[in-house]
């Protein structure tokens, strides 16, 4: 992880990558911020040997799939109707602002929440979740 981070990767859009946030067997992944967007992002860029790969792609474009499920939400009320039935209790809203939060404690009153709206808020999850 000690590659530096370039300073820019032309996507669908221009996005800046800031830090490398980890590392994987299928690739990295880095946090950006989309200026068209104005809000911060994460991309996933897959090692150079995967590129070709047609069971590591398809495994990609399910996460995509499932990530663009996200911004509908009666699919994203399910989907965490689902998650506290099956017994999850703790959630990290990835983001600027708590809207979500809000929602999950309504959904789940004695849930535990973290946000991580900045760098230092990931920092400030990864230390409440190793304790």
């Amino acid at each position: 992880m000690s590659e530096p981070v370039p300073p820019q990767i032309e996507l669908r859009r221009r996005i800046h990558l800031t830090r490398l946030i980890g590392e994987g067997g299928m690739g990295r992944v880095h946090d950006g911020f989309a200026p068209d967007l104005g809000h911060y992002v994460a991309v996933k860029i897959l090692r150079a040997e995967y590129a070709d790969d047609a069971e590591v792609r398809a495994r990609f474009e399910e996460e995509v799939a499932l990530l663009a499920q996200i911004d509908h939400p009666v699919r994203w009320h399910e989907s965490m109707e689902k998650l506290v039935a099956d017994g999850f209790d703790i959630f990290i809203e990835v983001g600027h602002g708590n809207v979500l939060s809000g929602l999950i404690k309504r959904l789940a009153g004695d849930a535990t929440i973290l946000s991580a709206g900045t760098p230092e808020d990931v920092e400030k999850c990864v230390q409440a979740l190793s304790s």
